[in-house]
C-alpha cells in the first residue's frame, strides 16, 4: 500500500539500500543505555560525531515514533535511535550512546 502511495520514496529507499558502493548505506537502530539517558538530542549530536541522520526517536515502553525529532527532544533508557548512515558510524553512535540492535 505504501508503495502505491508513494512510489518514489520506496524506490529510492530500495535504491538506497540494495545499491553496491565501498560504503553501504544502512538503516539501523540504536538502542539509548546509560550516561545518554536523560541527555538531549542535540547534546548527544549524532550527526557532528559519527555522521549519522537520526531520521526517527522511537519511544521505550509506549513505542511512539518522533520522526525527525528536534535537538531538545530528551533521551531516556530504552530509547532507540533509528539512523541511516554506514556500518562504521553506527558502530560509532553504539559506543557514544548504548548498542546496536
Amino acid at each position: 500500500a505504501t508503495e502505491m502511495i508513494h512510489p518514489q520514496t520506496t524506490s529510492f529507499l530500495n535504491e538506497m539500500l540494495s545499491a553496491p558502493s565501498a560504503t553501504p548505506t544502512r538503516v539501523e537502530a540504536v538502542q539509548v543505555e546509560g550516561e545518554t539517558a536523560g541527555r538531549t538530542l542535540g547534546e548527544v549530536d549524532p550527526f557532528g560525531r559519527t555522521g549519522l541522520t537520526v531520521f526517527a526517536l522511537c519511544r521505550a515502553g509506549s513505542g511512539e515514533f518522533l520522526c525527525n525529532p528536534p535537538d531538545d527532544a530528551r533521551l531516556a533508557a530504552g530509547d532507540r535511535l533509528l539512523v541511516v548512515g554506514d556500518r562504521a558510524a553506527v558502530d560509532r553512535l553504539a559506543a557514544l550512546v548504548g548498542r546496536r540492535e
